[in-house]
């Protein structure tokens, strides 16, 4: 006998059947390419990640160099001016000067060829160094001749500079000299310096601690159980979380890392590259970036290990996600079979045409199947006009959801809708996404218009000219004209030639026009002064009546809010800047105000760097002019003396020619006297005979 089923029986087999061989198949290559795309995923936001850190160590080590290259600057001007390096006065004076501005280094020196200093000195070897550092809190000075017999440390990066003259990146060093920083890893920026005919001189150097890095790349943690290591030129560990090994050489981590003979000449090289590497069955994913100080030629390299386990959960998560959205849809597809099969026992033809303009796609709440049977016939035929009902509510909800319109309502048909809560569910994600997308593209705007602004603003300082108040002229203007505020000034720290420090008014820009205001206030004065003091942005939106008026054509009113940041780069505060608007300023406003304020007050450091350096210049200009001065008077002196001997001696000389002059009229009279007297001897003698 053979076994009978029901149709609707082998329509809910087959399909079952046929649609769960199609589901594990989507399924078994969905999971593979999510699991791919993940792993992908997690190198790009390694690499990402660790470009971004490594952007915060180069800039670091470019502020430092940027330091090196304006002293060396500043000592090659005065160099070409003076023609030599004898003047050790004025280095001197330029070394204790930029010292004392930037306490926060172990040390500065500069260090000298014998031969650029003594012109009787003609060894290839020999220096001179003069050097300043810290000893507790006061500022100790060093000088020395050294490798005057022979050269000390041929492998020393002086004698590297000396061989190839370029700005350096010393490899990391510990200090055994020292009592106060022995143990103590750091390193050495350098900048050359040359004679006029562009033989090298020497150098300009810093010594820095190494431990900011250190701790800098123990924080780094972008995601749980991440961890990174900051490694030099050579090798050398500069920053580990574990901190024994800082200061061992990078093949000592050789457990922790892949079986690479070349890494260490890809990291020589600056090159990106990464690895996937298993620790106790837990697979990592090693990425390293170069790090490269502005200038110099031996990169170091930033490392971070990332779990890749972090990004399989993401992985699994959308997994679960997927395997209920299918579950789901495979649910609602046979209870439609289901249905349908039930529809079979319904008059044939009847059934059979709504089914082909349901296939056809004839949706419509008008087009009803119409069975008057009183029984089940009649339910299946009453249900099948609900389905075209609800196909008919679904379809305009997806004609509406097509459009755009994510506010369009549908009603469940009961809590076993499983579609209706599936479409539901997906206008809800349709929201959710549309709103993020929103959020996303605002805060896509805000960046866009902070990194405008700080591109803008970069491109004032750059092209700006030594003049302080027209550089805070130029900021301030375009500043509230950028943030559409109404009012804004600049006040900078002024110490010269005044019992106490004040904060002067540099620029004022209001309503589109320049203010010529003067205005001071003490440090700790007023908000201005108390956030100068405090070193902290104040941010108001109830001002006191009496601080601030807006005036315009339309009369004078209070701000509704005022901004007042610090001016500071490295902690040192320059000066605050001051700027006050009708309208709230918005979070993203007032980080860019203060990235901005960084910016100025590096600005404003370098160009008091490059007056004060000119005004050396210009003293030692004018010593120069008035030792020339006493020189070409002691010159006509010298000329009027010469003068004066040689008249003597001419006097002298037509002197000594007279006396024997008169010597020789004397001789000739007594010679004519003698005759004279003989003669008249003769004529007696006659006379008497």
């Amino acid at each position: 006998m053979k076994l009978r089923f029901r149709i609707r029986h082998k329509l809910v087999f087959f399909t079952a059947v046929f649609l769960g061989s199609m589901v594990i198949t989507a399924w078994y290559f969905f999971t593979n390419n999510l699991n791919e795309k993940s792993i992908e995923d997690a190198k790009v936001v390694a690499q990402t990640s660790a470009r971004e850190y490594a952007n915060q160590i180069e800039s670091r080590l470019n502020h430092n160099q940027g330091m090196m290259r304006a002293l060396a600057n500043g000592v090659q001007d005065f160099v070409d001016f003076q023609g030599d390096y004898s003047n050790e006065a004025i280095l001197d004076t330029l070394l204790s000067s930029f010292y004392k501005r930037n306490e926060d280094l172990l040390a500065v020196y500069y260090i000298l060829e014998l031969a650029a200093i003594d012109p009787d000195w003609h060894k290839d070897h020999g220096r001179y160094i003069s050097l300043a550092q810290k000893e507790g809190n006061d500022i100790t000075y060093f000088k020395a001749t050294l490798d005057t017999a022979s050269i000390s440390n041929p492998s020393s990066y002086y004698y590297q500079t000396k061989r190839k003259p370029a700005e350096v990146l010393a490899e990391p060093y510990q200090d055994l000299l020292n009592e106060n920083l022995k143990g103590l890893l750091m390193s050495s920026q350098a900048a050359p310096l040359f004679l006029p005919s562009g033989k090298f001189a020497g150098i300009v150097a810093c010594d820095l601690s190494l431990g900011g890095f250190a701790d800098l790349v123990k924080d780094i943690h972008p995601y749980p159980g991440s961890e990174a290591y900051l490694v030099s030129y050579e090798g050398t560990v500069v920053g580990h979380p574990d901190q024994s090994m800082i200061g061992n050489k990078l093949m000592d981590l050789a457990e922790h890392l892949p079986s690479d003979e070349h890494m260490l000449d890809k990291i020589m090289a600056g090159e990106n590259f990464s690895y996937t590497v298993e620790e106790g069955e837990i697979p990592y994913f090693i990425t390293f970036v170069p790090v490269v100080s502005q200038g110099t030629e031996k990169p170091w390299t930033l490392a971070i290990k990332i779990p890749l386990s972090i990004f399989m959960e993401q992985a699994k998560e959308l997994t679960k996600g997927a395997s209920i959205g299918l579950i789901i849809g495979l649910l609602v597809l046979l209870a439609i079979i289901w249905g349908l099969a039930y529809s079979i026992t319904s008059p044939i033809i009847k059934t059979t045409g709504m089914l082909k303009r349901i296939a056809q796609g004839e949706v419509s709440k008008n087009n009803h199947l119409s069975i008057k049977s009183r029984d089940e016939i009649q339910d299946m035929a009453e249900s099948l006009n609900q389905v075209m009902d609800s196909l008919s509510e679904i379809t305009n909800f997806a004609h509406e959801i097509g459009r755009g319109n994510l506010n369009v309502e549908l009603q469940s048909k009961s809590e076993n809708d499983h579609l209706g809560k599936a479409l539901l569910e997906m206008k809800d994600s349709l929201q959710t996404a549309s709103a993020q997308e929103k959020t996303r593209k605002k805060e896509e705007d805000q960046r866009n218009w902070a990194n405008t602004g700080l591109a803008k603003f970069s491109e004032i300082t750059r092209n700006a000219d030594a003049n302080i108040e027209e550089l805070s002229y130029k900021i301030i203007s375009e500043l509230v004209k950028y943030t559409n505020a109404n009012q804004g000034g600049i006040f900078l720290l002024e110490t010269d030639n005044r019992e106490h420090p004040v904060l002067e008014q540099k620029a004022c820009f209001a309503y589109d026009r320049q203010k010529f205001l003067q205005k001071e206030i003490l440090v700790g004065e007023g908000i201005a002064g108390r956030c100068f003091q405090e070193k902290e942005t104040i941010f108001m939106t109830d001002i006191p009546s009496s601080y601030i008026n807006i005036t315009s054509g339309l009369g004078d009113a209070s701000p509704s809010c005022l901004l007042v940041i610090p001016l500071k780069v490295n902690e040192e505060v320059y000066g605050v800047l001051e700027i006050a608007a009708f309208t709230k300023f918005e979070p993203y406003q007032i980080e860019f105000i203060e990235r901005l304020g960084e910016s100025i007050a590096s600005e404003i450091s370098a160009m008091r760097v490059n007056i004060r350096t000119q005004k050396l210049l210009q003293e030692a200009q004018l010593q120069g002019e008035q030792l020339r001065a006493q020189e070409e008077e002691m010159r006509q002196n010298m000329e009027e003396l010469e003068a004066t001997q040689e008249d003597a001696a001419r006097r002298e000389n037509d002197l000594d020619q007279k006396l024997k002059e008169a010597t020789d009229r004397a001789t000739v009279a007594e010679n004519k006297l003698e005759v004279a007297l003989l003669e008249i001897k003769n004529l007696k003698s006659d006379q008497l005979k």
